[in-house]
């Protein structure tokens, strides 16, 4: 999963990606959804797979706005920072893009619901069946000598 700046979009057949974090050439990717709402310079969160000699996206992508793009920049900082111990931002990896993947989602997940709760006028967002949503922080206690280096095991 990395982040991409698209352009060149051929409705229903293809656009250009330009991978924002390891940096690199754009590469074409044929796709017939997505290129028929994405615009000119939009960002995307995506996986990009080889596929019978073209590129393709795998599954899913996420629309990033600019503010998604200034936080997933700002927590890639501090997740890099506190593994490496530089203060300038590091040359972004394959495998650690691996690691850090769930950070994608859950920075487009907390910006897209941070803009619609500002966007809204009147009631907070509701589910399905009309009530409001209420975000929980759940925690729960580890077994004694427990630590995140052991990887959860005593």
């Amino acid at each position: 999963m990395s982040l991409y700046e698209v352009s060149d979009i051929k409705p229903g057949q293809s656009l250009m990606a330009r991978d924002l974090l390891r940096g690199g050439e754009p590469v074409l990717v044929h796709e017939g959804t997505a290129t028929r709402t994405l615009e000119q310079w939009d960002r995307i969160a995506a996986r990009l797979v080889p596929s019978d000699g073209k590129t393709i996206l795998a599954g899913g992508l996420l629309a990033y706005s600019r503010g998604a793009c200034e936080d997933l920049a700002a927590n890639f900082y501090r997740a890099l920072r506190k593994r490496r111990g530089k203060a300038e931002f590091p040359k972004v990896d394959t495998q650690t893009l691996h690691e850090l993947a769930p950070m994608f989602t859950l920075t487009w997940l907390f910006r897209t619901l941070e803009d619609m709760t500002r966007q809204m006028e009147g009631p907070a967002p509701f589910n399905g069946d009309g009530e409001d949503l209420v975000f929980h922080e759940v925690c729960f206690p580890l077994a004694k000598g427990v630590t995140q280096k052991t990887g959860g095991r005593a």
